[in-house]
């Protein structure tokens, strides 16, 4: 017999939360939703079988920095399968087929359920035609019976909540037994296929001491450029009088949107033949995204033209109903052929898409736990399928048997999930409050990529015009140590950049991976561009500003007669920083102020 079991572990977010009727402020935090899951053909967990454990991960307090105040279970009890009846009276009767299932659930802190899911459908008999068939007159089949039953339960009471906090799991145990029958005629015969399901989510709300959340921005950061007409607002300002010598940055990696096909959606019956289609009616994506609502059981005799929604499960004849599903490139599909073709050319539709099923019951409502026939197990609804058109000639068929108890499904594409990862980041920075004129080297001395190992860095030393006066590249294979000495500017100012090593010009490329003219253009096909090739570095790093050499730049004689006769002297040889050298470090002085105005 198959069964299923799932597992999964959602991520940790912050909010205003609610428990049990309180409301938490700024603050607190949620972490799940963690789920368990089985079904399978009763009876299971019951003697002489031993009890079905479902587990779920214990809440990690982390040493007192977490301290749990909610714990929230979800749990949800289904049935789904078929009955057979026939009635052998010599009168005419009325069958009731019931599927139900006596569902036990129990766990930590007294928590306890005992549900009885069920379905139930009628059937209005003739006496007995002389046949046990369950057909004919006197009997027949319901093939899809289903349903669920389901709760919630919370403990904020420490006592309570102590089993669920720990390193480890926390486990429930599920059991279940048939307890389907048949009622009405004196004498009928019965036979039911009944499967159970049963499930378990836990939410835990905790407080955290961990008041520091930090977030980087995903999108553009306000120090991305470095613009000579608005410094203060292009660069990111860095006091070094307040914020002291260390500067803390990011190289952040950036989603750009990928390729955004038009996709065509088709159904067909058993021989392939179209018998329903869309263009761009799903609610999600661009627009140009296929869908089709409340797709019912397919009727053969159905008149055409196609988009009846209600037109696209087939009856396969023992009780179950499939699902064959095509996808395909606009504008393939609008000449009625499924190929990946348009006038013996491919569509030239390209990128990804997401195709979602959602099994609905008799009254238009998702199925809870909807179970696969044969003992395939729950399946998730909805459903969703991946796939990438790559070359522009594709065409995809997804055929599969939909979950018990589905009456009609909701098929919808999404062609907005293609996205293109990019590590082109720069960033500027304006250091103030630096001592006019005096030597200072910036130095990389820590900060990890998203592999875990030091960034590789390059920094760049800008004048006040945004020009690039000088750089310094890291080492790709000893990565984490750049170092760039500079000279402040006359107030007391340093523009420098920080970028991926290998970005020789700070615009976010690598200079030394550039595509040879006439490559990277657009693809032709479609309106799809290639990503633009970054310089591949995302990661922390943090920068040491330190002033090197002894002098200050100051008068000798702290500003007397002499000390302006010196300073003259100076000048007049070129040596700008007065450390008694004219070199290299007095011409970064001399191009780092060039055009400068006093007063300005």
């Amino acid at each position: 017999m198959m069964s299923i079991r799932k597992s999964l572990l959602a991520c940790a977010g912050v909010g205003a939360l609610t428990c049990a009727g309180a409301t938490f402020g700024a603050g607190a935090f949620t972490e799940g939703p963690f789920n368990d899951s089985f079904a399978e053909r009763t009876n299971w967990g019951v003697a002489p079988f031993d009890p079905i454990e479902l587990t779920l991960p214990q809440f990690d307090e982390m040493g007192g920095a977490r301290t749990l105040t909610c714990v929230i279970i979800d749990w949800n009890a289904g049935v789904a399968g078929s009955a057979e009846v026939e009635s052998l009276d010599n009168a005419p009767s009325t069958i009731t087929a019931t599927l139900a299932a006596d569902i036990t659930l129990d766990g930590p802190s007294g928590f306890s359920e005992n549900p009885m899911p069920m379905d139930d459908d009628t059937f209005d008999a003739t006496a007995f035609d002389g046949t046990i068939d369950n057909g004919g007159t006197s009997g027949t089949v319901f093939p899809a019976l289903a349903g669920n039953q389901g709760g919630q339960t919370t403990f904020t009471i420490q006592a309570d909540m102590n089993p669920f906090i720990g390193n480890g799991n926390v486990t429930f145990l599920a059991g279940a037994m048939a307890m389907s029958t048949a009622s009405g005629p004196g004498n009928v015969v019965q036979l039911f296929l009944t499967d159970a399901s049963v499930s378990v989510t836990i939410t835990y709300e905790y407080d955290s001491d961990d008041t520091q959340i930090c977030e980087y921005p995903t999108d553009v950061e306000p120090n991305d450029e470095c613009d000579p007409l608005n410094l203060e607002a292009s660069c990111s300002l860095h006091d070094f009088n307040e914020c002291g010598k260390y500067i803390d940055g990011k190289l952040e990696k950036r989603i750009e949107q990928g390729c955004l096909p038009d996709t065509y959606l088709v159904l067909f019956d058993k021989d392939n033949g179209f018998i329903n289609k869309d263009d761009n009616g799903s609610d999600k994506g661009n627009g140009w995204a296929s869908g089709l609502f409340n797709v019912g059981i397919h009727d053969a005799g159905d008149p055409l033209p196609f988009g009846n929604d209600g037109d696209g499960l087939i009856d396969n004849g023992d009780g179950t109903f499939s699902l064959r599903i095509g996808v395909t490139g606009r504008a393939d599909g609008l000449d009625t052929t499924f190929n990946g073709l348009f006038m013996n050319a491919g569509h030239g539709q390209l990128g990804k898409f997401k195709l979602y099923v959602t099994y609905l019951d008799g009254e238009g409502m998702p199925l809870v736990n909807p179970i696969i026939p044969n003992g395939g197990g729950i399946s998730e609804n909805p459903v969703c399928y991946e796939d990438e058109f790559n070359t522009g000639a594709e065409a995809f068929h997804i055929n599969y048997i939909v979950p018990l108890g589905t009456a009609a499904v909701d098929i919808c594409i999404d062609n907005e999930i293609a996205c293109e990862e990019l590590r082109n980041d720069v960033d500027f920075f304006c250091i103030e409050n630096l001592v006019p004129l005096c030597d200072y080297c910036i130095t990389q001395v820590g900060g990890l990529d998203c592999e875990c190992i030091p960034t590789a860095t390059a920094i760049g030393w800008f004048d006040k015009s945004c020009e690039l006066i000088l750089k310094e590249q890291g080492n790709l294979e000893i990565p984490g140590y750049t170092e760039l000495c500079l000279v402040a500017d006359i107030n007391g100012r340093a523009i420098i950049a920080v970028s991926g090593a290998g970005d020789c010009d700070f615009d976010g490329l690598d200079d030394l991976l550039q595509p040879a003219e006439g490559e990277g253009e657009p693809r032709a096909l479609i309106d799809c561009p290639e990503p633009t090739p970054g310089h591949g570095i995302a990661g922390c790093y943090t920068l040491c500003i330190e002033v090197t050499g002894a002098h200050d730049n100051t008068p000798p004689d702290g500003g007397g007669t002499g000390g302006e006769a010196a300073m003259i002297e100076a000048l007049n040889k070129g040596d700008l920083n007065m450390d008694g050298f004219t070199n290299t470090a007095d011409l970064g002085i001399l191009i780092s102020n060039f055009g400068w105005v006093a007063g300005l």
